[in-house]
């Protein structure tokens, strides 16, 4: 299915996601006949659901220059965070200061 971005939209009550793929776009009585038992129903009368846009272009030379900083990458708490950072530091002692990404 594709879905495409026209200049006037379209509002529709409901959609049908199936191994992380829209199914079905349309009013909520067409859209429970895709529900079972291991349906996640979620139902927000106000709410509204955007497309996730994922840039994944990388300049090769600034990509390059990327991979030598800090890494911080799926770090997922504070204390990871300094962690990696101090490692950094202590392997990189004579650097004024440091880029870090992720």
């Amino acid at each position: 299915m594709s879905i495409q971005c026209r200049e006037t939209f379209s509002k529709v009550e409901a959609l049908a996601v199936k191994d992380n793929r829209i199914i079905f776009v349309g009013d909520g009585k067409s859209a429970l006949k895709y529900k079972s038992v291991h349906t996640l129903l979620i139902q927000e009368p106000d709410g509204m659901v955007l497309p996730c846009f994922i840039d994944s272009h990388v300049y090769l030379i600034w990509g390059g220059i990327e991979m030598g900083e800090c890494q911080l990458i799926v770090l997922a708490s504070k204390k990871e965070i300094i962690s990696k950072i101090e490692t950094y530091v202590n392997q990189y002692p004579d650097l004024k200061w440091i880029r870090g990404n992720g």
